[in-house]
């Protein structure tokens, strides 16, 4: 079916540059677009013949009558993949314009092949979000659906990306559309961006070598190009590099996880990384879990701050954490020695059983004490 918006465009083009009458007819011979207005509606039996011969037919002067027509035309059939799609009149000598017919039939058949490829890219990308959106929003996706070749193939999720939440703290209507247009800009091929509300985008953000292959360096992209309606206006969370339909669940958690840290303190504009929050997210979530569990951690950090006279480990540890475990450091910011740091490590690892010369014993430790700040 030809669209009858690019029909009348391509008509009122073509008739001005050929100084002739042109019209477009459907697959019935109804004239559906003409640079003569008053042809609107009218049948043309020649057109139909031409379609269905799949042929240009030329009606001279002397031969009218034969084709039931009223002016010499030049009638040929539009055409795209063996399929029919209309005619083309164009009125005149058809030694004077047949050149130029075949070239408006060119055209026209370039322009059905470019309507349709691109409602096909727009089906396809309807397609895609509804699927991104489903996996991401419901509450019980059937991620192993998504599995499969085909689906995997239209998500597009092999290579590593990085989901970001965008929240727009405004209602005005021109600064919400210069945010937009600016998440746009944002946007190469193959990324997505997904409307959740009007003042809330969700994007996923391709790893690339000129914009960020990392998280921080997303966040620096970021920063560099927002323009003063996102820094002013906007809250951006940055979650985890992933791949996979797990992956992308899991850098969306990751966003929202850091979004409900950053209300509980305030904070409503800027872009922040989940990376450079995780332990207090990872405190913030297990805030909803069994109040024992909790109770555990908070109990053993209380151990190590009331031990002593003078409470010297829990002195010892926080200067640990501001050191990033290196002991030398640590001990000339304490003014001791080595050894003796080495002792109250040791103790911390016999009060709590966490060892802090480990990985999971300084996580324990770092989230009993945020557990414990919060709390006090």
């Amino acid at each position: 079916m030809i669209k009858k918006q690019w029909a009348e465009k391509f008509v009122k083009q073509a008739a001005g540059v050929l100084k002739s009458n042109i019209y477009i007819t459907n697959r019935s011979g109804q004239v559906i677009s003409a640079s003569n207005q008053q042809s609107l509606g009218e049948i043309y039996p020649t057109a139909v013949l031409s379609i269905q011969r799949n042929l240009p037919i030329e009606v001279e002067e002397d031969n009218l009558k034969f084709w039931n027509m009223t002016f010499p035309a030049v009638i040929t059939p539009i055409k795209y993949k063996n399929e029919s799609y209309g005619a083309i009149i164009v009125s005149g000598h058809p030694s004077d314009i047949r050149t130029h017919t075949r070239l408006i039939k060119i055209n026209a058949e370039y322009v059905i092949a470019q309507d349709i490829e691109r409602e096909n890219d727009f089906n396809q990308v309807l397609s895609r979000t509804q699927m991104l959106s489903h996996i991401l929003f419901s509450d019980h996706p059937d991620i192993q659906k998504y599995n499969r070749n085909h689906f995997k193939a239209q998500l597009d999720l092999d290579d590593s990306f990085v989901v970001a939440t965008v929240y727009i703290n405004t209602s005005s209507k021109s600064k919400l559309k210069k945010v937009r247009d600016t998440l746009e800009n944002w946007r190469l091929p193959h990324d997505d961006i997904i409307k959740v509300s009007p003042q809330e985008y969700l994007l996923i953000f391709k790893s690339n070598q000129h914009r960020g292959e990392t998280e921080r360096e997303i966040k620096t992209f970021i920063e560099k190009s927002s323009d003063e309606n996102i820094q002013e206006h906007s809250l951006i969370t940055i979650g985890t590099f992933e791949s996979g339909i797990r992956g992308l669940v899991q850098s969306h958690s990751n966003c929202k996880h850091l979004k409900l840290l950053l209300d509980e303190m305030n904070i409503t504009i800027g872009v922040f990384c989940y990376l450079d929050y995780e332990l207090e997210v990872i405190c913030h979530t297990i805030q909803d879990t069994p109040f024992l569990n909790q109770y555990s951690l908070i109990s053993n950090y209380e151990r190590i701050i009331h031990f002593g006279e003078d409470n010297y480990l829990g002195e010892t540890l926080e200067a640990y954490f501001n050191n990033h475990g290196k002991l030398l450091k640590t001990a000339n910011d304490l003014f001791i020695h080595r050894n003796t740091l080495n002792y109250r490590l040791k103790k911390i690892h016999e009060i709590t059983k966490w060892d802090p010369h480990t990985v999971d014993g300084i996580v324990l430790l770092r989230l009993a004490q945020i557990l414990y700040q919060h709390q006090h």
